[in-house]
């Protein structure tokens, strides 16, 4: 039997210690800002264009959202200084450099709705 240790780790510590020895805190953080994208949008964008827009990658400073048609593209190119600085304050570890607006009539099919 192991003895008690009376100086507990917090649960964040361990965490971040097993981010940093498995080498994947990029991927962590960039779901943190795909996911914060998403969570954002729902909120700027109205339930019924929301379908036609998703944040689907962070890489290198740069956000990628893919959108249905042409009128989502130019709705999240309004939404992109918005959505920037509500990340930015959610996730105070990245800067966002650009969001890409990429018009992609198959990545947002009825198989890939988000939950």
């Amino acid at each position: 039997m192991r003895p008690i240790r009376k100086n507990a780790q917090s649960i964040n510590g361990m965490l971040s210690d097993a981010v940093r020895r498995h080498g994947i805190g990029g991927q962590v953080e960039a779901a943190m800002v795909v996911k914060c994208a998403n969570d954002e949008l729902d909120s700027l964008v109205e339930q019924t264009q929301r379908k036609d827009l998703r944040a689907i990658s962070y890489v290198r400073g740069e956000l990628l959202v893919v959108c249905r048609h042409n009128a989502a593209a130019h709705l999240a190119t309004s939404l992109r200084s918005s959505l920037v600085e509500r990340i930015e304050v959610e996730v105070p570890r990245v800067t966002i450099r650009n969001i890409i607006c990429r018009i992609d009539t198959h990545s947002l099919d009825s198989r890939s709705e988000i939950t």
